[in-house]
């Protein structure tokens, strides 16, 4: 990765090979590649868990874990990561496609497809990621899992009463307290 001159940025040829090895690691689903592009303590922030990982132990478990619900896996960049002039933090786009063949923390496996788009939020200390935080699409991709019901569908109507008697329970509760 790119050494950090506060008053330059990030080197773009060494942003460049950082990035392809980064992509090379996921897509062969490598924790310990993964891994050894962050520093000791990096926290990584991914909206489908329900609180960052940390530390390489942390990246480790959610690469394994990823690859074991996802084992097809495959991600794609879909524009050049982009650094701006005196900052630590890079924005990468991406493609994500996978089949949900085995189970994550919360879910079951669906056997669904999803491809979904996001981008990356990479923070660096010295040649190492230290912050990485991901944004993409959650309700999509549940969709797409079958996790969560189609827009417009009956079960999303079902679901979206049983959300409104829930909301009236929870005000009335706060009134009573």
């Amino acid at each position: 990765m790119a050494a950090i001159d506060e008053t330059v940025g990030i080197d773009p040829a060494r942003l460049r090979g950082w990035a392809d090895r980064f992509l090379d690691a996921w897509n062969a689903l490598d924790a310990e590649a993964v891994a050894a592009l962050c520093t000791e303590d990096v926290v990584w922030t991914d909206p489908s868990a329900p609180e960052p990982f940390a530390g390489r132990d942390g990246i480790r478990a959610f690469v394994r874990l990823t690859a074991n619900a996802f084992p097809d896996l495959h991600i794609t960049e879909t524009a050049p990561p982009y650094s701006m002039a005196g900052s630590s933090t890079v924005l990468s786009p991406y493609r994500m496609t996978g089949t949900m063949l085995g189970p994550t923390d919360v879910f079951a496996p669906t056997g669904q497809r999803v491809a979904v788009d996001g981008v990356d939020e990479w923070t660096f200390r010295g040649e190492l990621l230290c912050g990485y935080r991901t944004y993409y699409d959650t309700i999509d991709a549940a969709r797409q899992l079958g996790i969560m019901p189609a827009a417009g569908s009956r079960a999303e109507r079902v679901m979206s009463r049983f959300q409104r008697v829930q909301a009236r329970i929870q005000r009335r509760t706060a009134r009573v307290s």
